[in-house]
């Protein structure tokens, strides 16, 4: 699945995604809208995001996003429980982006979210730099890091795992936005 955003403006986030064949599901959850605008996807609100409804993807995969402008508190989801449950790992960017934090994202009618591990330090990202997560294993889920390609960290989870779902992306604020968006099986 791969969405550049590039196509005329939609609040809410519209389909096909730029593949032409993959589709979304906008605001899955207790998250809210994501929209386009000037070929850009953009939160509305706080706690916005979106969740690959078709294709189908095995527990393991991965999802990326390409950053554009503000980046304060983006990034790829991976093990999207449902469209009504936005439950899901995230790697998540700062405030300050030169950090990225690995989250357990919990969906009870509310956002609530735990970190797993600690923040991970990289260099300034800017414009274009691409953040991926991957999720592997079920009894245990590991969770690894990149940006731009390259291994940047990995943590785990044991307590409850997510062991299935689908790729997306949230963002814990409306700053910033997105250019891009691809998942994987693997």
């Amino acid at each position: 699945a791969t969405d550049t955003f590039v196509r005329a403006n939609a609040n809410p986030l519209s389909n096909p995604m730029s593949d032409g064949i993959s589709t979304w599901t906008n605001n899955p959850g207790a998250f809210n809208d994501v929209q386009i605008n000037a070929n850009l996807c953009i939160g509305t609100t706080s706690n916005a995001g979106a969740r690959v409804l078709s294709p189908v993807f095995t527990g393991q995969h991965s999802a990326s996003v390409t950053l554009q402008s503000t980046t304060e508190y983006w990034g790829p989801c991976v093990r999207m429980q449902s469209t009504g449950d936005a439950s899901c790992y995230a790697l998540i960017t700062n405030a300050s982006n030169t950090t990225l934090a690995f989250y357990k994202v919990i969906d009870t009618g509310t956002i609530a979210n735990v970190q797993l591990g600690s923040s991970i330090t990289v260099s300034t990202l800017v414009a274009g730099d691409v953040i991926k997560l991957t999720a592997t294993g079920t009894s245990t889920v590991t969770l690894n890091a990149y940006v731009n390609g390259l291994f940047v960290g990995t943590t785990s989870d044991s307590v409850s795992p997510y062991t299935g779902g689908q790729p997306g992306f949230w963002t814990a604020t409306s700053n910033g936005s997105m250019a891009g968006f691809s998942a994987a099986d693997f």
